[in-house]
């Protein structure tokens, strides 16, 4: 976590800076050319910058950048406060209506309820970085999947990346499923007890022996 003058942001002060806020904005700083970006902290900062500059007042506010993902971007949470200890949504009156800035303020308020949930309720995470990063694989795959040779290859290859997510989940070796699986199918699985066959299923040592 950074915010405008470190690279290891106090997030508890912050927290506890803006316990007693009534709004904060949350952005998500995300340009098309992130992946070829050198420094996405420095982009937010001079994004903020200009923020401080429109709205005429110095921002209070923390970031979590994500370069792990397919499109690397940064999580930015600003107080709604002005430096002066005003309300920040009265700055929205004061600057064009037309500009980037205002649609960012328009869309956080409008979604605020949902927004605020993480500061109310301890199970929710601030961002979604455990996700992102369960997905990495398969966003990390969506060019190579192009060469799947037709409609037929990209379906079977939908199909068995979905098989391998889902053992995943289940806490099942992938290879070790596949493997029993397809083995069980060959020897004549009946269709009628295919559910017998998901992953959610799946007895490992059972299934291995039978193949065995």
């Amino acid at each position: 976590m950074f915010d405008a003058g470190s690279d290891r942001a106090n997030d508890l002060a912050f927290a506890d800076r803006s316990k007693d806020d009534l709004h904060h904005f949350r952005f998500i700083v995300s340009p098309e050319d992130a992946s070829e970006m050198t420094d996405l902290r420095a982009f937010t900062r001079d994004l903020a910058a200009q923020m401080e500059a429109d709205l005429g007042s110095r921002l209070d506010w923390v970031a979590v950048d994500h370069w792990n993902t397919d499109n690397p971007h940064v999580h930015l949470l600003v107080r709604g406060v002005a430096d002066t200890g005003a309300d920040l949504r009265e700055k929205l009156q004061l600057i064009s209506q037309k500009t980037k800035l205002a649609e960012a303020i328009r869309y956080t308020l409008s979604r605020w309820e949902g927004l605020c949930r993480f500061a109310s309720d301890g199970r929710i995470e601030i961002d979604n970085n455990t996700v992102e990063r369960s997905i990495r694989p398969l966003a990390l795959t969506r060019k190579n999947a192009l060469f799947a040779g037709s409609d037929g290859g990209a379906g079977h290859w939908a199909v068995i990346a979905s098989l391998i997510e889902t053992c995943k989940l289940n806490d099942v070796d992938p290879r070790a499923y596949l493997t029993a699986v397809i083995t069980l199918i060959v020897q004549g699985h009946p269709n009628s007890a295919i559910d017998e066959l998901m992953p959610w299923q799946f007895k490992p040592s059972d299934r291995l022996a039978a193949v065995a």
